[in-house]
């Protein structure tokens, strides 16, 4: 028989027991809420906002930002593994596009905010401030208007403030200098003014600090000799004025230093390469700089880059490249003679520096060059055949408009890999060397204005890759070869003011009257029907063209004044003491040429493509050679 304490206390066991099965159930209740929307709700939503914020998802990275995971789960997202807490929020060059939520002050454990390369727009918000745990803030490459927040002061540990490349205008604040731990500060390419505030020197931690492309103006200021542990210096193109401060070349950690395209001035100091041996870049091309270019440089063993071109800086060039063994760019003044010392050397700028000599054949010891400009100075000479057997030299030969003289070396050949050679305007004679027809690479071969003779070597047949071909401004003759025609990836072919004769082709380049020029050959005919080129004539099996003018794209009738005798329609417009000078024939033939070449300088400067036009300079030369023709008769 069941006594009722017995049937009591089974009841109380069933009740116990049934609260212990309610309190697990509410537990588990709890631990799934918690696996779905995470440790910290703040974090979550000002997660959720972020998202909002965004109009453009091409790569779809934020599909998985849903209540399905773990927000610390969520695509570009990482948490700390104690509080799954946010620490950092990485979605670079995901091309995203919208505005950046002011809740993501909120995530107040990010280390992190890594938002690089994308299109985000409007202001950066002030509410970042508050992110104090900060270290790395990458929001450059992207399309951020206003100022550079004044609340970022608040993030006390940001060591990298990478902000360039963005639409970022007024002055740099103040407040910038009380971040004591900030290590890296890129502004570049950003609209910013105001010039380097001098409190920046404050901040001594500073490593890299690169401001280039910005119209900042004023000066250098003196205090930033306080940053000690400076490697990287980069404030080229800033409008910046007066001479370097002295207090920085004692930075003597600094690796690459870039001022270039500025309006500084002063000198160099002398002990510029013991004050600063560790240079690897030096660029401060485009500025007013005077004296010389110290002689210590030649301490800078590691130097890679040099670059001093367009300043006005004299006497005689000494540093000793033969210690420099790791440069690879040189952009100087003159053309250092010990340069063949440099194996290491792949790229050389030397252009427009008034530059007078020869090519040093030393450039032949450069086995690693594959570019060299050295276009527009007033080098002469012969193109020494050693730089032309560099098998490296595969991008660029630049040495137009010099006064370089000679033929081209049949050297030539051993340059197979060659893409861009551009002889323009010099005095190379003779004929054009069949051995251009090794270099296999070409895309761009510019001959014109020199004095080559000749005709056109049949072995350009095989430079199947050719784009533009100019030989114009020459004295060339003989028919124009058929395998021109053949040449599938031309695009350009300039041959005006030559001697050409004969039938012009209608296919290939030809086909197409605005992707070549035979202006000023007068003994041309046939082609396009717009070329308004004379027929040819069939005479003895040949064609030949009717008399006109040498110096047209198309036909010109002889009345411009072509032939054995000038017509009325020339003598019309022609000055009557030009005409009293033709008293004997010598002299009548020289005014005759005088005009012929004044009239190819007038149809020249017609054409209606500017760019098929003499160039200023050119006429100018020309017109004065005539001038002293007229006047010696």
């Amino acid at each position: 028989m069941n006594s009722p304490k017995a049937t009591i206390c089974l009841s109380s066991s069933s009740r116990i027991s049934f609260l212990f099965y309610c309190l697990a159930i509410i537990c588990l209740t709890s631990t799934t809420v918690s696996v779905s929307y995470g440790g910290n709700e703040t974090d979550h939503l000002a997660l959720l906002s972020f998202k909002s914020k965004i109009t453009q998802d091409p790569y779809q990275v934020l599909t998985s930002w849903n209540h399905s995971y773990h927000f610390c789960d969520w695509s570009g997202i990482s948490c700390g593994k104690r509080h799954k807490r946010v620490i950092a929020l990485r979605l670079g060059s995901k091309g995203l596009e919208g505005s950046l939520s002011t809740h993501v002050g909120n995530l107040s454990f990010l280390r992190e905010l890594y938002l690089r390369n994308n299109s985000f727009q409007g202001t950066i918000p002030h509410e970042l401030g508050r992110l104090s745990r900060l270290r790395i803030l990458y929001l450059n490459r992207n399309k951020f208007r206003g100022v550079i927040p004044t609340n970022l002061s608040g993030c006390s540990n940001l060591e990298d403030n990478w902000l360039d490349r963005n639409e970022l205008a007024g002055s740099i604040p103040k407040e910038m200098s009380l971040l004591s731990k900030l290590a890296s500060l890129e502004i570049s390419k950003n609209k910013l003014t105001g010039g380097i505030p001098p409190f920046l020197g404050n901040i001594t931690s500073m490593e890299v600090f690169s401001a280039r492309g910005n119209p900042l103006g004023g000066s250098i200021p003196d205090t930033l000799g306080h940053w000690k542990c400076l490697k990287e210096f980069y404030c080229g193109d800033c409008n910046l004025y007066g001479s370097i401060p002295h207090s920085i070349f004692n930075l003597s950690l600094l690796v690459n230093f870039s001022l270039s395209t500025n309006h500084l001035t002063g000198s160099l100091p002398s002990e510029i390469g013991v004050m600063l041996p560790n240079l690897e870049w030096l660029q401060l091309r485009n500025n007013e700089l005077t004296g010389v270019l110290p002689t210590s440089l030649s301490n800078c063993s590691e130097l890679g880059l040099l670059e001093m071109v367009d300043n006005n800086f004299s006497g005689k060039l000494t540093i000793d490249f033969s210690k420099l063994r790791n440069i690879k760019i040189i952009r100087l003044g003159p053309i250092p003679d010990a340069i063949g010392n440099l194996s290491r050397l792949i790229q050389v700028y030397l252009y427009s520096n008034k530059l007078e000599g020869h090519i040093p054949s030393s450039f032949g010891n450069c086995k690693e060059l594959n570019g060299l400009n050295l276009a527009d100075n007033r080098l002469s000479g012969k193109i020494p055949k050693q730089l032309l057997q560099l098998p490296s030299l595969t991008y660029f030969l630049e040495l137009s408009y010099n006064n370089l003289s000679g033929s081209i070396p049949s050297d030539i050949k051993d340059l197979k890999m060659l893409n861009h050679l551009a002889l323009s305007y010099n005095k190379l004679s003779r004929t054009i060397t069949s051995s251009l027809g090794e270099c296999i690479s070409l895309i761009t071969l510019n001959l014109r204005g020199n004095q080559f003779q000749g005709i056109i070597p049949s072995s350009l047949s095989s430079l199947g890759g050719l784009e533009i071909l100019d030989i114009s401004q020459n004295n060339l003759s003989g028919k124009i070869p058929q395998f021109l025609d053949n040449l599938k990836s031309l695009e350009y072919l300039n041959l005006s003011f030559n001697d050409f004769e004969g039938e012009v082709p209608v296919v290939g380049v030809f086909a197409n009257a605005s992707a070549f020029s035979v202006l000023g050959n007068q003994r041309l005919c046939g082609g396009l029907f717009t070329l308004e080129l004379p027929k040819c004539k069939e005479r003895g099996g040949l064609k030949i063209s009717s008399t006109g003018i040498k110096g047209t794209i198309g036909y010109a009738p002889p009345e411009y004044g072509f032939g054995s005798e000038m017509t009325d329609h020339v003598i019309d417009v022609i000055d009557d003491d030009a005409i009293e000078l033709q008293s004997t024939e010598a002299n009548a033939k020289k005014v005759e040429e005088c005009l012929v070449a004044t009239i190819k300088i007038g149809v020249s400067c017609s054409v209606d493509s500017p760019a098929e036009r003499m160039k200023i300079e050119i006429v100018v030369n020309e017109l004065q050679r005539i001038l002293h023709v007229l006047q010696n008769i």
